[in-house]
């Protein structure tokens, strides 16, 4: 077999041309640059420590010292400057209020020596409104009906009722709604804010207003103080109503008491201590509201509301809304389960029925205080639904997931979403969005699963990098396996080096994706102290969690409705991908890196070169279909190439076996030796070692090692030593090809077809047999490799994510660099970042066909002319196919071409061929991203249509086509446990 030279690597001189895109004579810049030079000879030890940022001056250096003095006297002046003018009255009353002065209420009573304003407004019954002004089950007189008192939820006031309270009065009952303690116009300071203290303080507001009989209606969390105030003096009510209101504790939220005051003691943390915290100056001092909102349910126990529900004999009149969000329908349902007294009405509604439909409310409860304005009525129990409950979207199975949701503590759902989000984390951030929106869980529990699930998730991958930690000292390698990334130790003591110990790392890992993983496994893998960074992770996790969940859920808001109802389950399983892809994307615009990743996924998205194989293939399938009909199997395309195993090529043929079978190659086949598996490493590096000493052009380093049976550059690796060799092996157990390397520095893909059947006017010139051509170059694919100019400011890592195309495959590069991915590169110096000519390796593909010349083609087809001529056995098989036309068992191919100079190439001399690709050869000029789609699709469905033709004349010649079994066969002996690395060097 005939060799090509192969070089060492070697520095480019400082007047190389450098080509930055299209143009040669454009200058290196900052950004990363296209080059086609020889890769550049970099020790892995060649690590440069990071220029230092410039140094603030000493008086700005002390000065940022005592940074922590100039906050306490900032906040010192700020509150003295709130708290030195003298206080101020009351608050002047809110319009159309009245008010009165009341003992201050505890839970216990009067609190002695403390009163309190309690505001209340009042409309008064309109006479001559109502069915005549007669109840047949009350009195005559309007004026002797028992009033309507009105109690708002949390928070909120009595003007909430504006609209309601009208319609009341309107229906000849007086109307009275009190600014419960805290709240409106209300006294605010306040020993108690719960729903104990604020029942007293009705109950005194009656006495005062000389009211022995009412009844009352309470919104939200003012249906707590309700049931309280019931539950204390069942004698002074006429009938309950509980508007969209809570009760029992089992259906608030989480269902646990504890739960739920630590959710509110967090809120009043943040929203009340926080601003005092902050040195302001009274600009921020309006936070009574949320002081007040979060002290009433901080102060309330919830827990005897049931008991008082179970013992009411009261009339009970439980209206709701089916849609409420805040207090669910199925809660309303077990309020009437509970209350034997209770009459249940659900509406059209969402929870806040005082302000969308008041009109609607009022209906129903006037024709329920109507009824009970006499005591001697009997509750009439009984269920009106004018919104019935939707089927589930999921049936039966729906219904019982719902039932056991609610039926579990909140610890176990804690636990289950924890377990989801440690492996899956953004699966389950949409899943719980889902189940938060559709009532089925509360978003506390959810949130706190989340936390857990991504705080578990990183203190395993700290343990599992400690796992991975070399055992024979410092100086070993870890010991890695295909189950966890690659974490160079190398590149992260530099990280560390720069950014200093910290939590950085724990909160970077956070809205960085693509470090989720292997931050906290560098913490494990260099041993440093893993407690110092867990209240880092546990930091990053709730950051992570609360920039995530709100967003998530306001965009399954906007959806939920017409996808759920619209298209049921199918339309929720589309709202979680859609949630899924919004929340892996919506976390990257937190960084720089993550906002240039994003960029680059949507030019993955919209840039053909980078779409999937599968499917990029979609519109392929029905051609492949009618090719299939016409030429009458649904793989002749496999009949080509009889002279290569698996189906001309398709998957699985052996490298070394098809560069064997060129009988002549004229010095363009590189030198290559098989090296077959052998349970020790060391004696296939042993045997790689003695090639190396037999074959002269295999005797100097680098040399290209790769799968006998890969695809699309899977596995392919640079040697520069034997310690490179052994490792290799070690990792790859299956055959392997040892190359020798083709500096190049250029290299093209030639797709060279055989001619379905020769033109009329080559016949006349003697071509088709063997004397001519017999086939032709279908396309030619440039191949170049991508270079970044370091300016010795930024890592090469950064210098990645600033190119426009390169951060586009950037998790490529960065495996492959990972030990200098934070790596400064001084000015000017270039590093070639793919050695493999594979567009899924990270090289740019060009169409090239003005490189095609008749000394070209003539050159490719005497190559493919000797392909396979020594194989007697395939020749006799095919019934003597094989040879006909002078081509050999070879129909359609592409050469993998490294050479030296474009002018050399289209003389037809002085390249190396550094393999053959069978049936499956794309014409990968087809990835050109200056050519349009269409472009595209026509060079693909050419490339088939022409398959098809040669597999079809191969059938007639007596070559079987694989079946569509075989196919799959061979693709799972393929495919199953492949070792090795998908990025090459």
């Amino acid at each position: 077999m005939a060799m090509a030279p192969s070089g060492g690597l070697a520095r480019p001189e400082p007047d190389d041309a450098l080509i930055s895109g299209r143009d040669p004579g454009r200058k290196p810049g900052p950004r990363g640059t296209w080059c086609y030079h020889r890769p550049l000879a970099m020790s892995q030890d060649s690590f440069q420590p990071p220029l230092q940022s410039p140094r603030l001056p000493s008086g700005l250096r002390r000065a940022a010292r005592y940074w922590w003095l100039a906050y306490l006297l900032l906040l010192t002046g700020s509150h003295l400057y709130r708290w030195l003018p003298p206080p101020r009255g009351p608050a002047p009353l809110a319009s159309g209020h009245a008010a009165i002065d009341l003992p201050a209420m505890g839970d216990d009573g009067p609190i002695d020596g403390r009163t309190m304003r309690l505001a209340y407004m009042e409309w008064g019954p309109v006479v001559g409104t109502g069915a005549g002004g007669q109840n047949e089950h009350g009195p005559d007189s309007r004026a002797e009906r028992p009033p309507i008192l009105l109690l708002h939820g949390s928070p909120g006031a009595a003007k909430d009722f504006d609209r309601l309270g009208a319609r009341l009065a309107a229906g000849g009952y007086r109307v009275i709604a009190p600014d419960l303690p805290g709240f409106g116009s209300s006294s605010r300071d306040l020993p108690s804010y719960s729903i104990r203290a604020h029942a007293r303080a009705v109950l005194a507001l009656l006495d005062r207003l000389h009211v022995e009989r009412v009844h009352v209606v309470g919104w939200s969390l003012g249906g707590g103080v309700v049931l309280t105030t019931a539950d204390t003096a069942p004698e002074r009510f006429a009938s309950l109503t509980m508007m969209a209101a809570v009760g029992d504790q089992a259906t608030e939220g989480s269902g646990s008491y504890g739960l739920e005051h630590l959710k509110y003691a967090v809120g009043y943390a943040i929203f009340v201590i926080g601003p005092e915290l902050i040195p302001h100056f009274g600009l921020l001092d309006d936070h009574g509201f949320a002081h007040s909102f979060l002290r009433n349910f901080l102060d309330s126990d919830q827990r005897p509301l049931r008991g008082f529900m179970e013992r009411l004999t009261m009339p009970v009149l439980i209206l709701h809304g089916r849609h409420d969000f805040l207090v669910p329908d199925w809660a309303a349902e077990e309020h009437y389960r509970i209350i034997p007294t209770s009459k249940l009405v659900m509406l059209d509604a969402s929870h806040f029925l005082p302000f969308l439909q008041p009109a609607e409310s009022a209906e129903h409860i006037l024709e329920f205080t109507r009824r009970h304005d006499s005591p001697d009525v009997a509750p009439l129990r009984c269920e009106l639904s004018f919104a019935p409950r939707p089927p589930h979207v999921f049936g039966i199975a729906g219904v019982r997931f719902d039932e056991a949701v609610r039926a579990a503590p909140w610890w176990l759902l804690v636990a289950l979403v924890g377990v989801a989000a440690a492996r899956w984390p953004y699966g389950a951030m949409a899943l719980v969005t889902v189940l938060v929106l559709g009532m089925e869980l509360d978003y506390i529990v959810g949130t706190l699963g989340l936390v857990l699930g991504w705080t578990v998730s990183q203190a395993v991958c700290i343990a599992l990098g400690r796992r991975l930690r070399p055992s024979d000292g410092p100086g070993s390698a870890p010991r890695w396996t295909g189950r966890f990334p690659r974490v160079s130790a190398a590149d992260w003591s530099r990280r560390f080096q720069r950014r200093g110990p910290g939590v950085w790392l724990a909160m970077a890992a956070v809205f960085r994706p693509d470090l989720r993983v292997r931050a906290p496994m560098a913490i494990g893998l260099l041993g440093r102290r893993a407690p110092l960074y867990l209240p880092g992770v546990l930091l990053g996790a709730c950051l992570w969690t609360a920039a995530l969940l709100i967003p998530c859920l306001i965009v399954a808001a906007i959806l939920v409705t017409p996808l759920k109802f619209a298209l049921g389950a199918v339309g929720v399983m589309l709202l979680w991908l859609i949630i899924l892809a919004f929340a892996r994307n919506c976390v990257l615009l937190f960084t720089w890196t993550g906002r240039r990743q994003l960029v680059a996924r949507v030019r993955r998205l919209i840039k053909h070169e980078y779409w999937p194989t599968w499917f990029f293939y979609i519109p392929v399938v029905p051609y492949m279909a009618w090719l299939t009909i016409r030429y009458r199997h649904p793989l002749a395309f496999t009949a080509c190439n009889p002279g290569i195993d698996a189906g001309g090529g398709v998957v699985g043929e052996s490298k070394s076996k098809i560069l064997a079978s060129f009988t002549s190659a004229n010095g363009f086949l590189l030198e290559t030796f098989r090296i077959d598996p052998h349970p020790s490493p060391e004696h296939r590096a042993q045997l790689a070692a003695q090639a190396m000493a037999r074959y002269p052009a295999l005797s100097t380093f680098p040399v290209i090692l790769k799968p006998d049976t890969g695809f699309r550059g899977f596995g392919v690796r640079l040697a520069r030593s034997h310690a490179d060799i052994l490792e290799y092996l070690r990792e790859m157990t299956r055959p392997v090809v040892l190359q020798a390397y083709h500096p190049g520095p250029h290299e093209v893909g030639v797709l060279w077809s055989r001619r379905p059947a020769p033109p009329p006017e080559a016949i006349e010139h003697g071509e088709g047999g063997e004397g001519g051509r017999s086939g032709f170059i279908y396309s030619i694919t440039r191949k170049d490799f991508p270079y970044v100019v370091g300016d010795g400011r930024r890592t090469l890592e950064q210098l990645i994510y600033s190119h426009r195309r390169l951060r586009c495959q950037a998790p490529v590069f960065l495996h492959r660099f990972a030990d200098e991915a934070s790596r400064v590169p001084p000015p000017g110096e270039r590093v070639r970042l793919a050695q493999s000519g594979n567009h899924c390796q990270g090289t740019l593909f060009r169409d090239g066909s003005d490189l095609i010349t008749p000394e070209l083609a003539a050159s490719i087809d005497e190559l493919a002319r000797g392909f396979a001529q020594g194989q007697a056995a395939v020749a006799a098989a095919a019934g003597g196919a094989v040879g006909e036309g002078g081509v050999g068992g070879l129909d359609f191919g592409r050469f993998d071409v490294r050479f030296a100079s474009e002018d050399d190439l289209r003389a037809g001399r002085g390249f190396g061929i550094v393999e053959l690709n069978g049936t499956t050869g794309e014409s990968t000029n087809l990835y050109d991203p200056d050519k349009s789609l269409l472009w595209s699709y026509r060079v693909l469905f050419g490339q088939w249509r022409l398959l098809y033709q040669l597999g079809a004349r191969r059938r007639r010649q007596g070559v079987p086509a694989m079946s569509v079994f075989e196919l799959l066969a061979s693709l799972r002996r393929y495919y199953r446990k492949r070792p090795g690395s998908p990025v090459a060097d």
